[in-house]
């Protein structure tokens, strides 16, 4: 596995797992793209059945100076997250100073909501029927947030 600073055009090589097909549709994945490279990001590329391609794209999508969304997207060929990338990700949002750090997460992936509170986020609200197929979405903020 290589870790490199993100790059839009990594969302067009990585293959969304199929729980997150909805979060970036993907003829807007480069458009995002260009969204997100505000901030910090990476993408991990590792080896897989098409050769070598991107298995996490993520990182701090910078809102204003004191509001970072954290955001990410797996590929269908890691369903379960490597525990160096997890350990890593969680030192990554550790070291973000903003007074507010958030990620959404739908109710409905258990994986993706316990992944969050690994990374060191804990939630914070549920919006009912917010996220792009109907269901619940659950907000989750940086512990120790005042």
């Amino acid at each position: 596995m290589e870790a490199r600073l993100f790059q839009p055009e990594d969302l067009l090589q990585l293959r969304p797992q199929n729980s997150q097909l909805l979060d970036i549709p993907e003829d807007k994945r480069l458009e995002y793209g260009w969204q997100l490279t505000e901030g910090s990001a990476f993408t991990i590329w590792d080896e897989t059945p098409e050769g070598v391609r991107p298995i996490f794209c993520g990182g701090a999508h910078r809102r204003h100076a004191h509001y970072a969304m954290l955001w990410g997207l797996f590929s269908i060929y890691r369903p379960k997250v490597p525990a160096h990338l997890t350990r890593s990700t969680r030192k990554f949002v550790s070291r973000l100073r903003e007074r507010r750090v958030e990620a959404q997460a739908s109710a409905d992936n258990a994986a993706a909501c316990g992944w969050v509170r690994l990374i060191g986020l804990t939630e914070e609200a549920r919006l009912r029927g917010a996220m792009p197929d109907g269901t619940d979405m659950v907000i989750f903020v940086k512990k120790g947030m005042d």
